[in-house]
């Protein structure tokens, strides 16, 4: 498509943070993840209904790239509240606002991470008596009241209260999750006879088995059409989208992109086929070996992944062999603690996640299920970043650590490490929802140790860990 040139450019792959001109202490990161694709981190963007996630707009990107370029973009009058001007007039505030916006853009474009944008896109945590409530996604309960500090906001796309209204899936279904397997306390659960794998590192994704792949809570992927076509008709699957051991961020980065290049080098590791789900768990995973190769129990990566699969021809698994990317998961059966110990251990030293055991003839259940259970030595969960430090020493002009809120919005912690030095130059932008690692709890109740694994964008909003026997609802 043939834009108009954009009022201010953003590089591809770069970011911005706009200042609220309702609110002194609050900032919107505003991103060009792809081409002729915008995000904005303000309330309107995130809550535009019916909407694909390259094809909205609101008032800040209108602000910033101009109403001539957004309206040939997304479509005239899109993002402007009905009944509401584009602007809010002329004179001398108007220009000032303007000013500071365009100010504001310059200092903080980020083709580096630089202290002017930390302290920019810091703003309305850092300042004495700011309010420490994040921009709420959709769905959650804080978006509600939130209504009255949103400018020009169409009634019809502010997200009701979760209380009164569930959040709608885009599409796919309710998946089959786990429940975490307590190595503490080995007297709750006899392992023999369960199917044990490796618990990849990558992201949940499910083939609705027709023309889409949706994540686990049923946001729609971009993946190129070729990638979709090599994918079997008729059967659903469930699996990973996966480059290798410890790299989810990497991965995350890829499949959240639209049409990205790197698409190739994912792999779709298989684990589970929904559309045969009243059948025991054996004669899925027979099922599932038929269509595809099995990925090597010790190495499954990327590049053993797409050593060879069937060929697909017109959407029929045919005898052929080819180069392909799918993969069916190894299971093997357990032969108790021990066992599962000792590929725990092996899988630890590969630099793995942990391991997934499956009850041996179950069915494939919809929800968080006691016949699918996960088993790692550490815990993870998902943070809010409210604020970048700038890095000192060797980091100068890097990020220093992410400062995060845990899922009371309020208490906060540092996450310094995790991050290679590309990371740090474009660390997550102000708001957005990060996975990390820890070891425990301190007595204040923060993580120990936290780790950096990657950035989400298949979850609605923080969640902790529990570290007791309720279950961490994220995977």
């Amino acid at each position: 498509m043939s834009l108009p040139t954009p009022k201010t450019t953003i590089p591809l792959k770069d970011k911005v943070y706009v200042p609220s001109d309702s609110n002194p202490d609050k900032s919107y990161c505003i991103h060009h993840f792809s081409q002729n694709a915008y995000s904005c981190t303000c309330m309107a963007w995130t809550v535009s209904k019916g909407r694909a996630i390259d094809n909205r707009t609101c008032k800040h990107l209108r602000e910033v790239l101009g109403d001539e370029h957004e309206d040939l973009r997304v479509g005239p009058g899109v993002g402007i509240a009905k009944g509401k001007p584009k602007s809010k007039g002329k004179g001398k505030a108007s220009a000032t606002s303007s000013e500071a916006t365009t100010s504001a853009i310059a200092s903080t474009s980020k083709s580096a991470f630089t202290e002017a944008a930390a302290a920019e896109g810091a703003k309305k945590y850092a300042e004495p008596g700011a309010k420490k409530r994040p921009i709420a996604p959709l769905g959650r309960k804080a978006a509600a009241a939130q209504e009255d500090e949103v400018d020009q906001l169409d009634e019809e796309d502010v997200a009701q209260p979760a209380a009164k209204k569930k959040k709608e899936r885009e599409g796919g279904i309710e998946l089959l999750l786990a429940k975490k397997l307590d190595l503490a306390d080995k007297s709750k659960k006899d392992p023999t006879g369960w199917w044990m794998s490796e618990k990849l590192d990558g992201v949940r994704a499910y083939w609705d088995g027709v023309s889409a792949m949706w994540s686990r809570v049923g946001n729609k992927f971009s993946a190129p059409q070729q990638f979709l076509d090599k994918l079997p008709k008729g059967h659903e699957l469930d699996g990973e989208l996966f480059l290798g051991r410890d790299r989810f961020d990497e991965t995350s980065g890829i499949v959240r992109s639209i049409s990205s290049p790197r698409w190739d080098e994912i792999r779709y590791m298989v684990f589970d086929i929904p559309s045969r789900g009243n059948e025991p768990f054996e004669a899925r995973q027979r099922f599932l070996e038929q269509l595809f190769p099995r990925a090597s129990p010790s190495t499954p990566t990327s590049s053993s992944a797409a050593e060879v699969n069937p060929a697909i021809d017109s959407g029929t698994v045919s005898s052929k062999e080819g180069s392909g990317f799918i993969r069916a998961v190894e299971q093997e059966k357990c032969k108790g603690w021990d066992h599962v110990e000792e590929r725990l251990a092996q899988v630890k030293r590969l630099g793995g996640e942990g391991l997934m055991l499956r009850q041996s003839g179950s069915k494939y259940e919809n929800k968080r299920s006691n016949t699918l259970l996960k088993v790692k030595t550490f815990y993870d969960a998902e943070a809010r970043v409210v604020r970048h430090e700038p890095g000192k020493g060797r980091l100068q002009g890097l990020l220093g650590s992410l400062v995060c809120v845990m899922e009371d919005e309020k208490t906060e912690f540092k996450v310094g490490s995790g991050f290679d030095d590309a990371r740090r130059a474009k660390p997550p932008p102000i708001g957005a929802i990060v996975t990390y690692r820890f070891q425990d709890l301190t007595k204040a109740g923060v993580p120990r140790f936290p780790t950096f694994v990657g950035e989400r964008f298949d979850v609605t909003g923080p969640k902790d860990a529990v570290l007791d026997e309720k279950e961490v609802e994220n995977e």
